[in-house]
Formats: C-alpha cells, sequence, structure tokens
C-alpha cells in the first residue's frame, strides 16, 4: 500500500491515486499562485473535466484522419476554439502545471500556440469524471459511439471507478451494464 496525504492506498487502486495526485497538485499550483484562481477545488476540478472532455472528443473526431491514439494536444483551429472559450482560465491553468501551451512553427515559420497536457492520463482522468457526471441517456450514447474505441478504454474506467468513490450508485450500473 502507498500512503498519500491521511489515505492508504492499493497500488491498484489507480483513480484513488489520480484523485489524491491531483487535488495535492491543484493545491499545490493555487498556493504557489501570486493571484490563485478565483475558484475552489471542486469548481476548477469540472473545468478541467470539461477542458480534457473536449479534448477527447476533438481528438476522437480525428479518428478518420488516421490518428490511432489520443495525444490530448490540440493545434490550429481546433485550439483556437479551446482558447477563445477558455481564454481566462487558460492563463491561469498554465500555472497548475498539468497542461502546457508550448508553440510550434507552421510550414511558413509563424508561431502559434497550442494545448496540450503534461501526462495525457491526466486528460483521461479528467474526461472520465466528465462522463460520469453526465446523464444516465448521455453517458449510454457516449458508450454505445465510443464502446469499440480502444483509446477510450481508460476514460470509461475513470469514469466507472469515480462514480463508484462518489457512490453513485445508478450511474455505476449504467456505465457497468454499457460496458
Amino acid at each position: 500500500p502507498v500512503v498519500l496525504g491521511h489515505a492508504v492506498l492499493d497500488r491498484h487502486d489507480r483513480e484513488a491515486v489520480y484523485q489524491g495526485t491531483l487535488e495535492l497538485l491543484v493545491q499545490h499550483g493555487q498556493d504557489s499562485m501570486t493571484q490563485p484562481l478565483p475558484l475552489h477545488r471542486a469548481a476548477i476540478q469540472k473545468m478541467l473535466a470539461e477542458l480534457a472532455w473536449k479534448t477527447i472528443n476533438i481528438e476522437s473526431a480525428r479518428k478518420n484522419n488516421g490518428e490511432a491514439t489520443f495525444t490530448g494536444e490540440l493545434r490550429g483551429s481546433e485550439y483556437a476554439g479551446i482558447a477563445s472559450q477558455y481564454a481566462e482560465f487558460l492563463s491561469q491553468l498554465d500555472q497548475l502545471n498539468l497542461t502546457v501551451r508550448p508553440t510550434y512553427l507552421d510550414e511558413l515559420g509563424i508561431r502559434h500556440e497550442q494545448l496540450a497536457w503534461r501526462h495525457f492520463s491526466f486528460c483521461e482522468w479528467f474526461a472520465g469524471l466528465h462522463l460520469a457526471g453526465l446523464s444516465t441517456s448521455q453517458q449510454q450514447a457516449v458508450i454505445a459511439q465510443h464502446a469499440g474505441d480502444d483509446r477510450w478504454r481508460w476514460i470509461f474506467r475513470f469514469a466507472l471507478s469515480g462514480a463508484q468513490r462518489l457512490e453513485k450508485v445508478e450511474t455505476v450500473t449504467v456505465l457497468a451494464e454499457a460496458l
């Protein structure tokens, strides 16, 4: 077992490790900011979950373009759409160190920003939390659409374990039956 904060965790309980680790990262990021985010951790987590969900869905749409795996990275018009919607949050999010916004040069030598998750598993975990919070019919639609896509397997696992942790019995049942 691993001791994380006040909890003793089984090394196989990946969701619990992520929950504790990410709470510590968010708190550390908040503590190191000169002007902390004016949100509670739950609100920050919700914003991160929405951002991860959008990232996953954008990347999932790329499936037809030959993308075999998710990267958690958005560029060009994909990034511009996210950046305009989350402009204030993204600048503050940089300080939490869960995402990065590196620049790249296009074929004309013009610099562009992009968004990437520092560790892709953060993106999967937050997307799983978002999925666990959707309505039953929305969850079933997502599962029906992506059940055969191996890239979604950890997102589904994190959704299921997150729902179990939050004791959302109906959600656990729906997700387990659908999977």
